[in-house]
């Protein structure tokens, strides 16, 4: 059992339906709409950290050096976490105009909201919800 369970709920103005050739089953939003949601971050045990926080954000994978940057960071909780008390929180961001989303052979541009425990002289707890970011077709 992990030391604390994430869960994310995605909405905005931008969301469309998912897209049936949309290899990665994520929901798509549009440049510059709005992402909002809310996430539970729920520890199934007393855990010491510095801060949990809520991060919309995107970076690259595949060859090459990685690249990344955190349109937004909104910290959540500060202090330890006491098992059996849940942190629920909401969050909201105007998306930018670009990078788009892009799956590509050697180089691939990945959008998502993640939640990181920070965990002081330890690993970080981190999970990740992936979102695509693609202007109309």
């Amino acid at each position: 059992m992990s030391k604390v369970d994430i869960q994310f709920h995605l909405d905005g103005a931008g969301i469309e339906e998912k897209d049936p050739n949309n290899m990665f089953d994520a929901p798509t939003y549009r440049p510059n709409s709005e992402i909002r949601g809310n996430v539970l971050v729920y520890p199934n045990q007393d855990l010491r950290c510095r801060k949990v926080v809520v991060q919309v954000m995107w970076h690259t994978s595949g060859r090459g050096t990685r690249f990344e940057d955190i349109i937004m960071e909104h910290t959540i909780s500060e202090g330890n976490l006491v098992r059996g008390v849940p942190i629920s929180a909401d969050f909201s961001t105007v998306l930018p105009s670009e990078p788009w989303s892009f799956n590509g052979r050697y180089v691939s541009i990945v959008w998502g909201v993640n939640v990181k425990v920070d965990v002081p002289m330890g690993r970080d707890i981190e999970q990740k919800k992936n979102f695509i970011l693609a202007p109309e077709r």
